[in-house]
């Protein structure tokens, strides 16, 4: 049975915040941006989540001296690549941003990394698949976006690439995860419609695969055949 915990965490803590991002490096949980409701945020906050919940506490991570820092912002994504935070778009109300910034975790060192192609995003999802960060749609700061674009991690360039079947309708706030070769895309919004789809890029055809939203299996005196809703494949018959 699973079971909700609210532990009690004392000391300084980070100021209550929204649309920010976090990953795992080292058994600490890392924080980083967002915004409070008034202002957004580029502070980095770590807790070491391996001790006794009755010992947890906040760590505010100030970045190395003479570093730069990225410009405050949510709705921005970050990777955990080895010991790097990837922190890829955002905005901070008012921008949308098109920069890229990695941070070195174990010691604090922000950099900028200056790319030939600019893509503004934010609500936009980022998954890494072997050595590339797949960013699929989002908003441009005009419009919702639909997209796949590569964020090549050993060029540190973007790349753009054409996707075979149908995509899913442009739209933002999703959510996508990556299992076994195939990267799967589950609800957002376009700013009118919640969605309630799932979408299944396969990696290695660099396609879409059909949806089946509803189905039966039906058996007559053809055969065995399915009907369903949804899909570019209905009535198929399986002798």
């Amino acid at each position: 049975m699973h079971k909700w915990l609210k532990p009690d965490i004392q000391g300084e803590k980070p100021m209550p915040r929204r649309a920010h991002t976090s990953c795992l490096h080292n058994g600490k949980l890392f924080i980083f941006g967002g915004g409070n409701g008034s202002v957004a945020l580029n502070d980095v906050w770590a807790m070491d989540i391996t001790v006794p919940f009755d010992k947890l506490r906040w760590q505010h991570i100030r970045p190395r001296e003479g570093s730069a820092l990225p410009p405050p912002r949510g709705y921005h994504t970050s990777n955990l690549v080895g010991n790097v935070m990837v922190i890829i778009g955002g905005s901070d109300g008012r921008d949308t941003y098109d920069d890229i910034w990695v941070m070195d975790l174990d010691t604090g060192l922000w950099k900028q990394v200056l790319t030939d192609e600019k893509f503004p995003c934010m609500f936009h999802s980022s998954t890494q698949v072997g050595s590339y960060l797949f960013i699929l749609g989002g908003h441009s700061g005009q419009q919702f976006l639909s997209d796949l674009v590569l964020f090549n991690l050993v060029t540190l360039q973007y790349e753009t690439k054409q996707c075979a079947g149908r995509s899913f309708p442009a739209r933002g706030y999703h959510s996508a995860i990556l299992a076994d070769s195939r990267l799967v895309v589950t609800g957002g919004f376009d700013g009118e419609t919640v969605f309630d789809d799932v979408s299944i890029l396969d990696l290695a055809a660099l396609a879409y695969l059909p949806q089946v939203t509803r189905f039966g299996i039906i058996i007559d005196e053809r055969g065995v055949y399915v009907e369903d809703e949804g899909a570019e494949y209905a009535g198929d018959v399986y002798e």
